[in-house]
């Protein structure tokens, strides 16, 4: 920002929380807080000598109501601490990825245990078993129950598969524990015949 003292008008993005998502390929990418940055916001607007607005959007993805409300008041503290006093227009995006207390606490937990449909998740992307890992930063170890009901062997063994490989790229490698339930109520791959050939092409 000292490179630009003449700046008028001035429009930058903050995070207030920290979210992950991952491509289609499998690559995870992550955004942290920048609450750490913004502490630090006064010192780059003090040598914009000309600043006279400034428009800030606050992405609330993966915050707490808390969390952005901090990071709104450390926003407009920075900017009211400028000589010039410049307007300052502050808007939110993705207010629906604001979090409860419950669910940002559940997402910082070391150890889990979810329910896995196989009916569920059997035609869901690699990408979306990596995502809904990931999105779990300090996760150290998570054991899955595999609803294995109305599925067949095939099915059960890609979402099974797709769990173990969520846990190998996850940044902590947690371990993983697979329990099959209600394998009594599985059905014959002749159901579902086009799985069975899925199968067969990921096992050649």
């Amino acid at each position: 920002m000292g490179a630009m003292p003449r700046l008028e008008h001035l429009q930058f993005v903050v995070y207030a929380g920290y979210w992950s998502s991952v491509e289609d390929d499998g690559v995870p990418l992550e955004q942290f807080p920048t609450k750490e940055e913004i502490e630090d916001l006064d010192l780059g607007l003090d040598n914009l000598l000309s600043l006279e607005q400034v428009g800030v959007t606050v992405d609330c993805t993966g915050a707490t109501a808390a969390e952005v409300q901090e990071v709104e008041a450390m926003v407009t503290h920075a900017v009211e601490n400028h000589p010039n006093r410049p307007t300052i227009k502050m808007d939110r995006v993705y207010e629906d990825g604001i979090l409860s207390d419950e669910h940002k606490v559940a997402l910082l937990q070391h150890h889990i245990e979810e329910r896995f449909s196989v009916l569920e998740w059997k035609d869901d992307p690699d990408a979306q078993f990596i995502s809904f890992l990931w999105m779990r930063r300090r996760l150290q170890k998570a054991i899955c129950y595999i609803d294995c009901a109305g599925a067949n062997m095939c099915e059960v063994e890609k979402v099974e598969a797709a769990l173990r490989r969520a846990a190998e790229v996850h940044r902590n490698h947690p371990t993983i524990q697979l329990i099959r339930t209600n394998t009594d109520e599985m059905v014959s791959s002749s159901h579902r015949p086009d799985t069975e050939k899925i199968c067969f092409a990921n096992s050649s």
